[in-house]
């Protein structure tokens, strides 16, 4: 066995391992968000809600939206695209900006990086599907030819 196959066996080895443990990694960030999720539901139980001032409404809007960007982050650890990452991001951005009080510059450059993303986010998606598209009629074509 020369270098080079050896080379790519522990290069394969090693990515195997490296997605195993992004999995573990996933479900110890889904448990704790189930268990944030409960937490969540039996705060919102045990308070009165009619009588639930600003503060207490930033708190738990903080712990939600946490909560999701948490959730897109474990979708990001499953499966590694663009659309994915810019949506983590986008989530990231706009909770800071509705539970921080931000100001207009802040505030300003919050929503710049939010539609430079959304740019992003359109152009890698289309540049994506050409080639899954692409992918497939070069596939079509050689089961035509053969």
């Amino acid at each position: 066995m020369d270098f080079i196959t050896f080379k790519e066996k522990f290069s394969n080895l090693m990515f195997k391992i490296i997605q195993i443990f992004e999995l573990i990694v996933a479900i110890f960030i889904t448990t704790v968000i189930i268990f944030m999720l409960y937490n969540l539901v039996s705060q919102i139980i045990n308070n009165d809600i009619f009588q639930m001032s600003s503060s207490d409404f930033s708190t738990f809007l903080a712990s939600a939206l946490s909560l999701v960007v948490g959730l897109e982050f474990v979708k990001l650890l499953c499966q590694h695209t663009p659309e994915n990452l810019i949506e983590v991001l986008m989530l990231a951005i706009s909770r800071q900006m509705v539970v921080e009080h931000l100001d207009t510059f802040q505030m300003l450059l919050g929503v710049v990086s939010i539609v430079a993303l959304l740019t992003a986010k359109k152009y890698l998606t289309n540049i994506t599907n050409n080639k899954i598209i692409n992918n497939k009629i070069i596939k079509e074509k050689k089961a035509e030819t053969e």
